[in-house]
């Protein structure tokens, strides 16, 4: 049996996603440090938006859906796709629907506001959730408004991420 064969397959997931968000982070920080907080900000939401759009069209094809069922089963694959990648990392509340074409993901903690806090740059950060959310939805074939409602950032008790997709008329 070899050292990595002692984790479980559960357990080794959530050490990468850990992994993964600490190395978004870390990305941030230093980015800033380097180059000034505007241009880090403006990179991150360029980054986020272009893996959005990179690990949905990978998970649609592990679940072999093609683009054009992908609108169909939209919620549901954000429901999966928020199991997936933010599973033990974020504390997610859910997605609920406001309307016919609007719904909103919730989340009450997340390592990025944890750790721009942490860092003592939470004034000098923008979050960019939404950016990410956004290449889900071109991922999946859909023109959405993706937008930020409520924020841990801006101070209030979760984050609100809007998703109001737009009907082709």
């Amino acid at each position: 049996m070899s050292l990595i064969d002692k984790i479980s397959p559960k357990g080794r997931e959530k050490i990468l996603r850990i992994n993964w968000w600490s190395h978004d982070g870390r990305w941030f920080y230093y980015t800033g440090q380097e180059v000034g907080f505007e241009v880090a900000n403006k990179l991150n939401m360029l980054v986020n938006k272009s893996i959005g759009k990179a690990e949905m069209k990978r998970l649609l094809a592990a679940l072999n859906i093609d683009e054009a069922r992908a609108a169909e089963y939209f919620f549901e694959i954000i429901e999966t796709v928020s199991d997936f990648y933010a599973k033990d990392v974020f504390e997610i509340v859910g997605l609920t629907k406001e309307d016919d074409n609007t719904w909103i993901y919730r989340i009450k903690n997340a390592p990025c506001y944890e750790g721009t806090k942490k860092a003592g740059i939470l004034d000098l950060y923008q979050c960019a959730c939404y950016k990410r959310a956004e290449g889900w939805a071109e991922a999946c074939g859909l023109k959405a408004d993706v937008y930020i409602r409520k924020s841990l950032v801006n101070g209030d008790d979760e984050c609100e991420v809007v998703f109001s997709i737009k009907k082709d008329k």
